[in-house]
């Protein structure tokens, strides 16, 4: 798992007491914080905070008395990872297989992946360890419920505009469904009928 330099991926990611395991049992308990919307890695004020209680949970569970510091040391560290990784596997010219956690390229391309940007080397022969884990923790969360009410609410508005269209009376716009027949008042749409119903009054002519 190491580049043409020699470096890899244990001896720059992990240092001390921070193993790969431990990095994900720490990376589960963010996920599930971030999941539930208490936690926001770009926000000191929230980040801080599970942080702290990461920090007591691991030392309960573990026995792992790792410095607060560290911790923000290995979140920095995370979100570089990311960043770094995903503008790897978003090059035209490099595939990932996510089962495998392998990227893919040709060797002409990663020699201009070693002159251009080196640190990328460190996934040539294996790809992020936790990927899935930091693209729920730093990819935006997207609110599925709100967006969905905002469409509803968007169609409604829509019909609201297509009924008062449609029940334009003469000297006033016409909407596109009305029709006309010579020698007779226009016909008018269903849509209107409905909305002159519901009020108690009847729009047959």
């Amino acid at each position: 798992m190491g580049d043409r330099r020699g470096l890899t991926q244990d001896g720059v990611f992990y240092t001390g007491q921070w193993t790969r395991e431990v990095e994900r049992i720490v990376l589960g308990k963010w996920q599930a914080a971030r999941s539930a919307g208490n936690f926001s890695p770009k926000r000191y004020e929230t980040s801080s905070d599970v942080i702290r209680s990461t920090r007591l949970q691991m030392i309960e569970e573990f026995g792992f008395q790792i410095p607060m510091a560290s911790y923000e040391w290995k979140l920095n560290q995370l979100a570089r990872r990311y960043h770094e990784f995903k503008k790897l596997i978003s090059r035209p010219d490099v595939q990932y297989d996510q089962v495998l956690n392998r990227v893919e390229a040709s060797s002409s391309t990663w020699e201009d992946i070693a002159k251009t940007q080196p640190n990328l080397m460190i996934y040539k022969h294996a790809g992020e360890p936790h990927w899935s884990y930091l693209k729920v923790l730093y990819e935006p969360i997207i609110d599925i419920t709100s967006s969905v009410s905002g469409e509803q609410e968007e169609g409604r508005g829509k019909h609201r505009g297509e009924s008062s269209d449609v029940s334009s009376r003469h000297g006033r716009r016409v909407g596109s469904n009305d029709r006309r027949v010579r020698g007779k008042q226009p016909i008018r749409s269903s849509v209107a009928k409905v909305a002159d119903d519901s009020s108690g009054q009847s729009s047959e002519i």
